[in-house]
């Protein structure tokens, strides 16, 4: 593919026109459009702003061989059928080595053999440098997406090195032959090496994402330097495989997925790539690509934030599980992207790119953020952190009634949901509580109303109503992440025995354990879960099977659940977005379902 058609060489090899920084730098720096595709369905496409395009005149400047010219803001997306995927930019080793069939010919594979229908939609926005926010993974289909920005990152990485030894052979010449370089000016480089960042949440997922850098980059005589010493920190650990043996409790599979191998959260890792090795353990300065767990990373931004400032594409894979871990985490690393560096780093400012050195490549970083749940943090950091000229793409997609998860509630239980007015996102936290006390917590006072489970996302909001049913003497107990073993043990089977008649329960402590909680008669989502799975995983929690048999079968139970207009997402993944904006807009407060039963 010839420079002038590379989307690479498109991006990063050309200046920013004042019209344009101008655009992005304004209040509202994208317009947007929708758009359709076959597997990734509604997109919402934010492209900047129409550019005042009075004719700049290009300065003529010699930059290397071309003539400077300004980035094109980005247009609407296409999407290419029937061309090889050699033609996207793409190199060959790479393509040779995604395509795992034997004796085929892969430069002249397309696009639409090598990848499936949902990995050629990615790659061709991703490979455009767009910014994309997927909310739609889960673990099947994970790995399709690992292999897809796993695919651009080192095709990304390999073009930059290309590009740099290119004209580190060509000054060489030149000094060979005694040719003057003082009029010759290579600006290939970022203020410092690291090119890539990927931020994910355990040690489990950075051995996924190297083995499939490994699978990508390197033929079967390839090699990865310090790999011994990387399976021995981030393999699993000796316990865990007795673990396994001893396993005695099932766990929903989207579970096991993401808590298989080795969990520990706190970990960072350099690669350096070259043509036929993967140097694991590279020094962060001499890598291409950074793998990091938000906290990993900012137990590092205490002392040093450079290695951030040249960032050129950043991926955040499974959105969802670093906003249970510390979302706080993720948004400081955002805030020390491109910061003027401390330190040169051995940098050659001679040959670092004009708009690296004018202070603008925020505006030429994409973001690629994948998440199973459309989170609305997670939203927001994609529309207020990325100023991208390339555009930005989210997908967006109804929640049709059959993929609803309150159709999964096995046991036949009325739920009621509660809506309760609230001005702003800020104030329902507090309106959300006072609606709480004062309307549904006083009728769990009945005694036929015992071995009621409160379920809470928040941990605010957890302490906020631990601290109220202390001051009220209600008969609770509490679990939550921080509860120890014993502890837990023991307050699960009061609760059982119907000795606790309420049991705060966590979000955060059902997502890292899964308990099976029995004993409970009613359940009460004291906010939506930020997981529609969750829901009919605690509903079903109210089967005769859990149940101690001196209090079966009265038929008696009941879900309650509070909702506001600030849970919108959340109330769609459960009972679908047409159900859920009905329910969101109608003058009743009090929506009732009934499930189950024959």
């Amino acid at each position: 593919m010839g420079s002038s058609t590379d989307p690479y060489h498109l991006h990063y090899e050309r200046e920013m026109s004042e019209s344009l920084l101008e655009t992005l730098t304004s209040p509202k720096p994208y317009e947007t459009q929708q758009l359709n595709w076959k597997a990734l369905g509604r997109m919402v496409i934010h492209l900047p702003a129409k550019v005042d395009r009075k004719m700049e005149k290009p300065k003529p400047v010699l930059l290397g061989e071309t003539k400077e010219k300004y980035v094109i803001p980005g247009t609407l997306p296409i999407l290419k059928a029937g061309i090889p995927l050699v033609d996207y930019g793409v190199k060959s080793q790479l393509c040779t080595n995604l395509d795992k069939r034997p004796l085929s010919d892969s430069s002249t594979q397309t696009a639409e053999e090598l990848l499936s229908p949902l990995q050629h939609e990615i790659f061709s926005l991703a490979n455009e440098y767009r910014d994309i926010y997927y909310p739609e993974m889960n673990h099947l289909n994970s790995d399709e997406i690992r292999t897809v920005y796993c695919l651009h990152s080192l095709n990304h990485v390999m073009k930059s090195r290309d590009k740099v030894l290119l004209h580190n052979a060509k000054l060489k010449k030149y000094k060979e032959n005694g040719q003057s370089t003082d009029d010759v000016e290579f600006r290939d480089q970022g203020l410092v090496r690291p090119r890539v960042l990927i931020i994910a949440p355990l040690r489990n997922s950075a051995v996924k994402i190297v083995e499939k850098l490994a699978s990508l980059l390197l033929p079967v005589k390839g090699q990865i330097i310090n790999k011994d010493r990387f399976y021995k920190e981030f393999g699993e650990e000796k316990d865990e495989e007795d673990k396994k043996e001893n396993k005695k409790s099932y766990k929903p599979e989207d579970y096991e997925a993401v808590f298989t191998g080795n969990t520990d959260d706190s970990f960072r890792i350099g690669i350096s790539v070259a043509k036929r090795t993967l140097k694991l353990y590279a020094g962060f300065y001499k890598a291409d690509i950074l793998i990091a767990s938000p906290l990993g990373a900012r137990t590092l931004l205490a002392d040093d934030f450079d290695f951030l400032c040249s960032i050129e594409v950043l991926v955040i894979d499974q959105t969802d599980i670093l906003y249970m871990q510390n979302w706080d985490h993720v948004l400081h690393i955002f805030q020390h992207l491109h910061l003027q560096p401390r330190e040169q780093h051995d940098t050659d400012l001679g040959r670092v790119r004009l708009w690296a050195l004018n202070g603008y490549s925020a505006h030429y970083r994409q973001n690629l953020i994948f998440s199973s749940v459309a989170l609305p943090e997670a939203a927001a950091l994609f529309s207020r952190r990325g100023t991208n000229f390339a555009g930005k793409v989210r997908v967006e997609n109804v929640v049709l009634p059959s993929a609803t998860t309150v159709c999964r509630v096995l046991v036949q239980l009325p739920q009621a949901f509660h809506r309760f007015p609230t001005p702003t996102a800020a104030q329902s936290a507090d309106d959300r509580f006072h609606f709480f006390t004062k309307k549904i917590l006083p009728q769990y006072r009945d005694l036929l109303m015992s071995n009621t489970l409160i379920y809470i996302p928040s941990y605010y909001d957890y302490v906020r109503l631990r601290n109220h049913l202390h001051k009220e003497e209600y008969n609770f107990g509490q679990a939550c992440e921080y509860t120890p073993d014993g502890k837990l043990a023991q307050v699960r089977n009061r609760f059982f025995l119907g000795k606790k008649r309420l049991l705060l329960y966590t979000e955060r402590l059902h997502f890292y354990r899964r308990l099976t909680m029995k004993g409970i008669h009613h359940v009460v989502f004291y906010q939506l879960p930020t997981f529609p799975n969750f829901y009919p995983e605690l509903c079903n929690l109210l089967q005769d099977a859990f149940q101690n048999p001196k209090y079966r079968g009265d038929g008696s139970q009941t879900c309650t659940v509070l909702y506001s207009t600030y849970d919108a997402q959340r109330l769609a993944a459960i009972v679908g977005s047409q159900r859920a904006a009905e329910m969101l807009t109608s003058d009743r407060p009090v929506h009732l379902f009934v499930s189950g039963g024959s």
